[in-house]
């Protein structure tokens, strides 16, 4: 079915997809029933964002839900909550005005997270103590707000490591380690692209005790985290593995990720850094997710590839010889799955799949 632009991923929960994108000079936030793609409600506000480079206009946040409200995020910052059932609005709040978030030439693309509660976001405003701030999911009330950091395009990232919850938030400046519950920041870690223009791009990946960043001109990086909430590191690299704007899925005691310099896929050893296999294939930038014991991947020019979930070794199963929508366009939004059915998106498609069978 026809969509807007944007890289905002589609979402799934019980009988609905939700999906973030523009027409015109609206962002539209769009509820359309899974089984037969017809509309539940459609909602829309204006925009105004350009992008400064050859990218889309947006919208690049993708939504989050708690199963009561949708939560959106607008290229130029407007946080919305939605009610799931009807699409009535229950509250906003302008970001960019708020906290006076300094324009970027790629606009707001950070998504939410919900925690408990709590709608975590990387604002990166100026205002004080606003680079990160958790709101009350039900009102939209100020939780907490802590630090001065700026906004980079990767998510928060909770965890619970050694019986505690910790909050991972890779922002504009580096990585750092919050408590959830109160915002208190355990420690910073310097991981700022030094390239004009680029950004931080990959939310975190935890596994375990372990955490691993990734980013385009600083290679990756992975910590151990100890019971107290410090780390040491295990093992750094600028060439093994660089990804940006791809997420990292772990597999295992490893990592697939996309190698930005050549587009290859790549498998890495989470504890030494060490390339286990790699893979050039036609699907170039492509977003994974792993369903069962296979990996989906969806290329950057719209075609479908399949692999196994082996860590020692590549087992490809099939690349699609065609494009499944996109007709030329690249196409950067990740998949999603649910009950069986995978969603795709390009800039003016969205595909339902089912992947379960008679």
């Amino acid at each position: 079915m026809a969509c807007g632009t944007g890289y905002s991923s589609p979402i799934a929960w019980e009988d609905r997809v939700f999906l973030l994108h523009r027409i015109g000079d609206e962002e539209r936030v769009s509820c359309l029933n899974a089984n037969t793609g017809e509309s539940v409600w459609d909602q829309r506000y204006p925009t105004t964002f350009v992008c400064g480079s050859h990218y889309s206009n947006g919208p690049y946040s993708t939504p989050a839900t708690d199963g009561t409200s949708l939560f959106t995020l607008g290229a130029q910052g407007q946080l919305r909550c939605w009610a799931l059932a009807d699409g009535s609005l229950m509250w906003s709040r302008d970001l960019q005005e708020e906290f006076q978030v300094p324009s970027g030439i790629f606009g707001v693309g950070h998504s939410p997270l919900i925690w408990n509660g709590l709608l975590i976001l990387n604002v990166g405003g100026t205002t004080a103590d606003s680079g990160i701030i958790a709101f009350d999911c039900l009102n939209g009330a100020i939780v907490w707000q802590t630090t001065a950091h700026g906004a980079a395009f990767a998510t928060p990232r909770p965890a619970r490591i050694h019986g505690r919850d910790w909050l991972f938030v890779l922002h504009r400046e580096g990585l750092s380690l919050l408590n959830p519950l109160t915002g208190e920041e355990h420690w910073c870690l310097a991981f700022q692209p030094t390239i004009p223009d680029s950004a931080n791009a990959v939310t975190p990946l935890v596994s375990g005790d372990v955490v691993m960043i990734s980013a385009w001109g600083l290679g990756s990086k992975a910590l151990q985290i100890d019971p107290a909430g410090g780390y040491s590191e295990l093992w750094s690299s600028r060439r093994n593995l660089v990804s940006q704007y791809t997420p990292l899925l772990a597999i295992g005691g490893s990592v697939l990720g996309v190698h930005a310099l050549d587009n290859s896929l790549r498998c890495v050893d989470l504890q030494s850094g060490d390339i286990r296999w790699r893979w050039k294939s036609e699907l170039g930038n492509a977003k994974a997710i792993s369903i069962g014991n296979r990996v989906v991947l969806f290329g950057e020019y719209g075609h479908l590839g399949l692999i196994m979930s082996n860590t020692e070794r590549l087992v490809e199963l099939c690349v699609a010889p065609e494009p499944l929508l996109g007709a030329g366009e690249r196409c950067y939004s990740a998949p999603a799955y649910a009950a069986g059915r995978l969603y795709l998106r390009s800039e003016s498609e969205l595909l339902c799949l089912d992947l379960a069978g008679p």
